[in-house]
């Protein structure tokens, strides 16, 4: 099994990237999201392509092309907008093709070289989407790391990420609102563990 790109880099120590150093830990966290979100996209497009390139090398005709697929890959356009919002990325990221003509284009069966055109092209753009999800992966790795970083400088900002208490609609019902205490945390005087 392939190992992550923190997990071959736990020996590194972390530091805090100066690429990185005007974002606060929540424009971190959303900026890891989008790359995640974004990763996901481009797995999907490239499966998407993948399953054209093997209709062509079995010579079978497309599916039928249906308005979801062709939204997605529309989408593509897009991408690199977005990412480039997100800091700590190459200056010319990876280049995509035009997704939609490719799911599109259908080969000439009369004619063997627009299938081999049409087959280059889609080995071409599965090995750009592949590119591409390697080079989201390793920012998302980067943004990770430097999440870790600043939750090691400060543990308490992971109490950041719990999500607010919620009361219980079977509060009133039981009469336990009364006796409800909300969770605080512990404290420690010498040996004692006690609630503040």
């Amino acid at each position: 099994m392939a190992e992550s790109g923190l997990k071959r880099r736990a020996d590194v120590s972390l530091t805090r990237d100066p690429a990185y150093e005007r974002l606060s830990l929540a424009d971190l966290r959303l900026a890891r999201q989008v790359l995640v979100d974004e990763v996901e996209k481009v797995t999907y497009w490239r499966l998407i392509i993948r399953s054209k390139l093997e209709r062509q090398r079995a010579a079978r005709p497309s599916a039928a092309r249906l308005p979801e697929l062709r939204r997605s890959l529309a989408d593509s356009r897009a991408s690199r907008v977005r990412i480039a919002l997100v800091p700590g990325g190459p200056e010319e990221p990876t280049e995509l093709p035009d997704l939609v003509e490719l799911l599109d284009r259908e080969a000439d069966r009369t004619d063997p070289r627009s299938a081999v055109l049409l087959e280059r092209d889609l080995v071409a753009a599965e090995e750009a989407l592949s590119a591409y999800r390697a080079e989201l992966q390793g920012r998302t790795d980067d943004v990770t790391q430097q999440l870790i970083v600043r939750y090691r400088e400060a543990p308490a900002l992971a109490l950041l990420l719990l999500p607010p208490p919620v009361e219980s609609p079977w509060a009133d019902v039981t009469g336990l609102r009364d006796h409800h205490r909300p969770f605080e945390p512990l404290s420690t005087s010498g040996d004692r563990i006690r609630f503040r």
